[in-house]
């Protein structure tokens, strides 16, 4: 027997293990929001002193972009878990996508108006939302498997 088997934590780790091992992007992104959400509340200073950031915080305050990131995480992990209600993880993913993408293209802008700005933020947003349009491929390919299996 495992040490953790049984406990709490064991408890909530299985909660927390995607259905399905090729959903690891989806929790891997539920995971990302959700610390994105919580640095930008609790450390909103570091966010504010650095310049990548200066277009996305004339939006909004970092308090505000940190309740997006906490509520889009959050929505993702929910919908990780009721993976048959499909307008769920759809709402999930267009939320998660519309939010990464408009972050990306902060930061292309940045990077091409600013000889200054490396393009290491354009290739992580980049990554992120690679990841994300990833996870909604193969959601849709497991649902189109499950519905060509059961013919």
């Amino acid at each position: 027997m495992e040490p953790l088997q049984g406990s709490r934590i064991h408890r909530l780790l299985m909660y927390l293990r995607p259905q399905r091992p090729l959903l690891f992007n989806l929790m891997w992104m539920s995971g990302v929001m959700v610390v994105f959400g919580l640095a930008l509340i609790f450390q909103s200073s570091r966010w504010s002193n650095t310049p990548s950031y200066a277009n996305l915080l004339l939006m909004a305050n970092t308090f505000v972009w940190g309740l997006v990131y906490l509520l889009i995480g959050t929505l993702l992990i929910v919908a990780s878990r009721q993976l048959h209600r499909r307008w769920l993880y759809v709402l999930a993913h267009t939320a998660a996508i519309a939010l990464v993408a408009s972050w990306l293209l902060s930061f292309i802008v940045r990077w091409l108006t600013d000889d200054g700005t490396t393009i290491v933020n354009v290739v992580s947003w980049a990554t992120y939302l690679f990841l994300l349009v990833r996870s909604v491929i193969v959601i849709e390919s497991m649902f189109n498997q499950d519905k060509y299996e059961r013919r």
